[in-house]
C-alpha cells in the first residue's frame, strides 16, 4: 500500500523542441501535458501540491545557451497553446484554467558552456486532476529562442509534487 502523502516526480518533459517555431519575447512556448499518478484506489486523478520545479536549457546546434526570464503557467485544462503564440486564446477563456504560475528571472539560471538550469521551490496546490498542462511565456526583452539556422535550443522541465488524495 502506498502512503497517503508521498512526493512524486513527473519526469523530464520537453517544453521547447529545436524544431519548434522561433519564440520571441512576450510569446508562449507550446503547451504540454504531464500525467499525475492515479489516486490510491486506482481511480481518477489526485489532488496535491507542486513542491519544486526545474527547467533546463540546452543548445544542440551552434547558437548560444539561452536562459530567458519567463513565466511558467500551470493549467487544469489543455490551453492548446502553439509555440510562438502571443496570446492564450482570443477570448481569454484559458486564463480561467490557470492553477499556478512561477516567475523565472534571467539571474535565476545557473549557466555554463553546455547548458543552463533553474530550480525553484514552490507551493502550488491543485485540486483532483489526472493531468497538468504547462506552458511558458518569455518576458519582454528576452532573446528569441530558435531564431536562426544553427540555433537548436531545447528546453526541458521536471516537477515534484506531493499527492494528498
Amino acid at each position: 500500500m502506498k502512503p497517503d502523502f508521498e512526493v512524486l516526480e513527473v519526469g523530464t518533459t520537453e517544453l521547447i523542441d529545436k524544431d519548434d517555431a522561433a519564440i520571441a519575447a512576450s510569446a508562449y512556448t507550446k503547451s504540454v501535458s504531464v500525467t499525475l499518478e492515479s489516486d490510491l484506489s486506482g481511480g481518477g486523478g489526485v489532488s496535491g501540491e507542486i513542491l519544486s520545479f526545474q527547467m533546463t536549457s540546452l543548445e544542440l546546434g551552434t547558437g548560444a545557451i539561452i536562459y530567458p526570464a519567463c513565466t511558467v503557467f500551470f493549467f487544469d485544462a489543455d490551453p492548446a497553446i502553439a509555440a510562438a503564440d502571443t496570446a492564450m486564446v482570443a477570448a481569454g477563456v484559458e486564463h480561467k484554467t490557470v492553477i499556478g504560475m512561477i516567475e523565472i528571472l534571467a539571474g535565476d539560471w545557473n549557466v555554463d558552456t553546455t547548458g543552463a538550469v533553474v530550480f525553484k521551490a514552490v507551493s502550488i496546490p491543485f485540486h483532483k486532476l489526472k493531468t497538468i498542462y504547462v506552458a511558458a511565456k518569455l518576458a519582454a526583452g528576452s532573446t528569441t529562442v530558435n531564431s536562426a539556422a544553427g540555433d537548436d535550443e531545447e528546453f526541458y522541465f521536471n516537477l515534484w509534487y506531493r499527492r494528498e488524495s
